[in-house]
């Protein structure tokens, strides 16, 4: 139609043949020669619309270029918003080129009585005035009076010069940022295997998966007793496993021949009694389903003695504890202190005698610390930090007296009785005061809880409440594991423990090709151990052991 057909000025020399539908919009014109062809009248309605002087017919043609809807708009295309003839001939088609021109000059406007009021302030880069709800200026008041005020130290004014920074001891230029910063004391180096043994590039870590199979249940007592067992030798004797480091140092290899070397004795991380206590350092605990049920009689004793010769978190919390699975002694059935806001001996007082018997002798003892065991050692820039040889969870009180012991107890007491929680002797890492960071069941163990006191202690993990129960059973058992069933069962479980250090200056290989690798090491000793295992329980239980030292060339098997 009409629409295919548009006048043009001549542009090229090529040929051209333009047909027209007959009928339509007139006869097809005929093109002669290689000029552009000569345009015709075309009859449209009735009228004759004569083309431009010197106008050619183009051929229609298909361009992959279109207009979008903004610049047809301002072509002055009606686009589908004004497109009756009325409205087309009362505004034609310079209007959108005029409105977009309008609301161009309109912001101008608006741009320059803005620039007038504020001035040169328009272009400020400072933080604008806070209008916005109440809680949020006085955010931004707080911030404004604390920063208005500065604070003497380090990150002064006083100490952006270098000199200034230099001259202050407890300062030091931080080169790389080109700013003073505080000058941090150094920790007292780490006694023996009291961190992890570092190899090339991971930790030196022993990680066991255990798997029920044909049937059983990681949770049945015969093979928490096989788990026991075989952590037993695993973290003692290891079997006979043999440690031969003149080998290594001659040759660079591990040979079959060598001085027994037990885990517990050469090789295990330790754990610190807390000042004032003279007792020898243990094996850290693990993590292992057997230390879950592990507390029996003899063993919550053990771990009473331990926690009292230093190995606890608290020395002073750790009187609280007890033997029975019940509500604190010092705590109230309504969560409560008993005694509290009283002053510390009125408060002592009420509670049971056994409770206050151990706080006395236990501030008698930390009393005695500032004097007798205590060692201090003096690092340079000033720096004083007490060596006390504790474990690094557990806290120094050394010095205190009786009504700051009792204060200390009060305020720590108050939000403990409100959970109204038990005060049993625990295993590690499932109390926050009752337990030993000492406890090793290797060594200490005294058999494994069976019936209702196992049950007792899967409730406990399955109650989120009871935090540290609830991340322990994270640690050992799968979750998948199911607490609502009527039969709690688990395919799997899984043990972690870690080799500590002798001193900074051990190198790696020493442990790696002198322990670890030959005939007669620790890693062929671990997996003869592991065979034994699954023989005793008729293939009810499968273990598959890694370790820092061995999973690369266990992967390679």
């Amino acid at each position: 139609p009409t629409a295919q057909l548009m006048w043009a000025t001549p542009v090229d020399s090529s040929k051209a043949k333009v047909e027209a539908m007959a009928g339509t919009v007139g006869e097809a014109v005929a093109v002669e020669g290689d000029g552009p062809p000569a345009a015709a009248p075309v009859p449209v309605a009735g009228e004759v619309i004569q083309p431009p002087q010197g106008a050619a017919v183009m051929a229609p043609h298909e361009s992959s270029i279109k207009p979008n809807l903004w610049e047809r708009f301002l072509f002055g295309d009606c686009c589908n918003v004004c497109c009756s003839p009325e409205c087309s001939k009362m505004w034609g088609p310079c209007l959108p080129c005029w409105v977009f021109f309008g609301i161009g000059w309109l912001f101008t406007i608006l741009f320059l009585r803005k620039a007038m009021t504020d001035g040169a302030d328009i272009f400020t880069f400072d933080e604008p005035a806070v209008q916005s709800d109440l809680w949020v200026q006085q955010w931004y008041a707080k911030e404004a009076a604390v920063r208005s005020k500065e604070l003497p130290g380090c990150m002064d004014t006083k100490h952006q010069e270098k000199s200034v920074c230099e001259e202050d001891d407890l300062c030091e230029w931080n080169t790389r940022r080109e700013r003073c910063s505080d000058r941090v004391c150094p920790s007292p180096p780490p006694l023996p295997r009291q961190v992890p043994l570092y190899l090339d590039f991971m930790p030196a870590w022993v990680f066991m998966i255990y798997e029920a199979q044909n049937g059983a249940n990681i949770l049945d007592d015969d093979i928490l007793a096989a788990i026991a067992k075989y952590e037993t030798a695993l973290g003692t004797d290891v079997g006979g496993a043999k440690y031969n480091p003149d080998a290594v140092k001659s040759t660079g290899r591990s040979t079959s021949t060598g001085k027994d070397s037990a885990w517990h004795e050469d090789w295990c991380m330790l754990s610190y009694p807390s000042s004032g206590s003279t007792a020898d350092p243990k094996c850290s605990p693990g993590t292992s389903p057997v230390y879950a049920f592990s507390m029996t009689d003899a063993a919550m004793a053990k771990v009473k003695d331990q926690a009292r010769n230093g190995f606890n978190y608290i020395p002073l919390v750790s009187c609280i504890c007890s033997m029975e699975d019940e509500l604190c002694s010092v705590c109230n059935a309504d969560g409560s202190v008993k005694g509290f806001g009283l002053d510390a001996m009125t408060m002592m007082g009420m509670w049971p005698a056994e409770v206050r018997t151990c706080l006395l002798a236990e501030i008698a003892k930390m009393g005695a610390i500032t004097t007798t065991t205590s060692t201090t050692t003096t690092f340079e820039f000033n720096c004083t930090v007490k060596r006390s040889g504790w474990s690094g969870m557990s806290m120094d009180l050394g010095g205190m007296d009786a009504n700051q012991a009792g204060a200390l107890l009060s305020g720590m007491l108050a939000g403990y009785c409100a959970a109204k929680p038990t005060c049993q002797w625990s295993p590690p890492n499932t109390h926050q005061y009752c337990t030993s960071t000492g406890f090793y069941y290797p060594t200490d163990g005294e058999g494994l809880v069976t019936g209702a006191k196992k049950e007792a202690i899967i409730d406990k993990m399955c109650d989120p409440n009871n935090t540290l129960w609830y991340n322990y059973r994270s640690g050992i058992l799968p979750r998948s594991f199911d607490c609502t069933a009527e039969k709690r069962h688990s395919k799997y479980a899984r043990s972690f423990f870690m080799a500590g250090a002798p001193d900074e200056d051990f190198k790696a290989e020493m442990f790696t090709k002198g322990y670890v690798e030959g005939r007669n090491g620790w890693y062929a000793s671990a997996r003869k151990l592991e065979a034994q295992a699954e023989k005793e329980t008729n293939g009810k239980l499968r273990i598959m052991f890694y370790s820092g030292a061995t999973v690369i060339a266990q992967y390679l098997e």
